[in-house]
């Protein structure tokens, strides 16, 4: 061999090394990346596949990746109008995180579970039944101020329990029932979820500090400060400069959680007995008035309770109308085999198309509900209200009112809810699937926050200019995200967004309906907060709750 071609051949050989070299250190780098980014690629390309599935979900690969930091938003990043809604999904995910976790700048548990910043928080009742009378003993305020974020109101029911004040109350002391029953287009429905171990959901709305100090500042909380209005309600807006994190900060503009709890089982042969750990818990009282129990006497007990469903609402300059960010946990339903069908409310109507069979437990589907299960008649049909399980436990407030005994068993037929989620998120919210699954590995398996996911994030696509103003014109042409629904118009897609543990049975539009309640002499608005109309107003005056209701269609 001569000496070129000795020369040549040792060149290749040192390139094949050097290749063989710069192959191994990439597939080391990739290896160690971070789990997040490396799911992102996947995402890009699912969504791109996906994206005429529905409105509003656009590949953009770089919003679905998911720190752990903790970071609130002041307000979207994004440029509108925009086709970018994985950026609202990941901002959803963003404010789940840091509203969830124990304060400002921490994070989430990845083992076990955590205390959370809107535990803090009043509850929308408490804020008004205190601000109303702040000397009554049954307020405990922070600092002995009643007019304090944080105030906590307690039944004599409830103050009667050992060491009461150190746990937070599930409770409605007025004549309005959103304890238990879920919200409509017109208000509240006479609809509660009953879950499969035959126990009602309860649920509570709370305000942040900033929206509770708006309330408050304003004495939005009596009704003769609401008829003294003359122009609409408009909560402060978060603004995007802000980078504080921090809720209480009038920068992150207003918030509001909306929470659905249910009952967790203590006896081995329960449905979900092995699973409470999977939830994030807390010990709560249970607050039940008169009118509502069989018995005819209030009780207040100590409970635990599971996190099934969260609603967050959030006020920002870029959307005035909201964004509607709604979780809700993976064991409540399995998917619907189809798209709900065309309808008069929101351009849909009731999703009849649950499973047949299910091969597990779900928290609305027992196993035995199926076709082939043992009591197939215990359930009420596909996505429809159970049926009332006695009488004499109506709200004298409401004439023709639902009865509803909530210490009593449900009906043996058809009393027991069975629910399928109405649009499946993996199909038709190709991002909030994706940040799904990447968040939920991120978090660990031993992290009860893993186990919520994401359907979607409702928004605007409207550039309203950088005012904090309130937007109640609500244009389903501008709303997002759409599904392949026919809807008004003729229109092909319609807005939808539904959580199964508070939009179970028909309604499906968060924006749709909180843009109608008007209040007071001058019929304001309450820029899109029900609970203003329901509790604030209704219950200072002499009004029947059912024509408020009706005047707020």
């Amino acid at each position: 061999m001569d000496a070129s071609r000795s020369s040549g051949f040792r060149t290749i050989r040192w390139l094949r090394c050097a290749a063989a070299a710069i192959l191994t250190i990439a597939v080391a780098a990739l290896a160690t990346a971070d789990r997040s980014a490396a799911q992102t690629s996947d995402a890009g390309a699912m969504l791109a596949a996906l994206g005429a599935k529905s409105v509003g979900d656009v590949s953009s690969p770089e919003a679905l990746t998911c720190s752990l930091n903790y970071n609130l938003p002041g307000d979207i990043g994004v440029t509108l109008p925009s086709k970018n809604h994985p950026a609202f999904d990941k901002y959803s995910w963003e404010t789940f995180r840091a509203l969830n976790a124990p304060g400002v700048g921490e994070r989430l548990a990845t083992i076990g579970d955590n205390r959370t910043q809107w535990e803090k928080w009043s509850s929308t009742e408490s804020l008004i039944q205190c601000a109303r009378e702040p000397e009554s003993p049954n307020c405990v305020c922070p600092g002995g101020d009643c007019f304090a974020s944080g105030t906590r109101y307690y039944p004599d029911e409830c103050r009667a329990i050992k060491g009461y004040r150190k746990y937070r109350i599930l409770g409605e002391v007025s004549k309005v029932d959103d304890l238990f029953l879920q919200a409509t287009h017109g208000g509240l429905s006479n609809d509660p979820l009953i879950d499969a171990n035959g126990n009602f959901l309860r649920f509570e709305i709370l305000a942040s500090p900033v929206t509770h100090d708006y309330v408050i500042d304003n004495e939005f909380y009596t009704a003769a400060a609401l008829d003294a209005q003359t122009e609409n309600l408009v909560f402060p807006c978060g603004v995007e400069s802000y980078t504080g994190g921090d809720p209480a900060n009038t920068k992150s503009g207003a918030i509001v959680v909306k929470n659905a709890w249910m009952l967790l089982p203590n006896k081995p042969a329960a449905i979900g007995y092995k699973n409470t750990n999977q939830y994030h818990t807390e010990e709560v009282l249970i607050y039940t008035p008169s009118y509502r129990n069989k018995s005819g006497v209030a009780t207040c007990e100590k409970q635990r309770v599971g996190l099934v469903g969260q609603h967050i609402a959030r006020k920002t300059q870029k959307q005035p109308r909201w964004t509607w960010s709604t979780f809700e946990h993976r064991r409540n339903a399995p998917s619907c085999k189809e798209l709900p069908p065309s309808g008069n409310q929101g351009g849909s109507s009731q999703n009849t198309s649950c499973p047949k069979n299910v091969g597990k437990n779900f928290n609305f589907y027992p196993k035995s509900c199926s076709k082939n299960g043992s009591k197939p008649d215990a359930c009420q049909t596909c996505n429809a209200a159970p049926v009332s399980n006695r009488k004499g436990c109506d709200n004298p407030a409401v004439e023709g009112d639902t009865s509803w005994c909530l210490d009593k068993k449900p009906k043996r037929v058809a009393g027991i809810t069975r629910a399928c989620r109405q649009v499946n998120i993996a199909e038709y919210y190709p991002s909030a699937h994706e940040l799904n699954k990447t968040c939920a590995a991120n978090l660990g398996s031993t992290s009860v926050w893993s186990n919520y996911q994401l359907i979607s994030t409702q928004w605007y696509n409207k550039n309203d200019g950088a005012v904090c103003q309130t937007r109640t014109n609500v244009k389903r042409n501008k709303e997002r995200p759409k599904v392949p629904i026919k809807g008004q118009g003729g229109r092909n897609h319609t807005p939808y967004l539904a959580n199964s543990s508070m939009e179970t049975y028909v309604r499906s539009n968060c924006m749709g309906c909180h843009g109608h309640p008007t209040v007071g002499v001058n019929n304001v608005s309450t820029d899109f907060m029900y609970w203003i109309l329901l509790e604030s107003y209704n219950t200072d005056t002499s009004s029947d709750l059912a024509t408020v209701l009706e005047n707020a269609e």
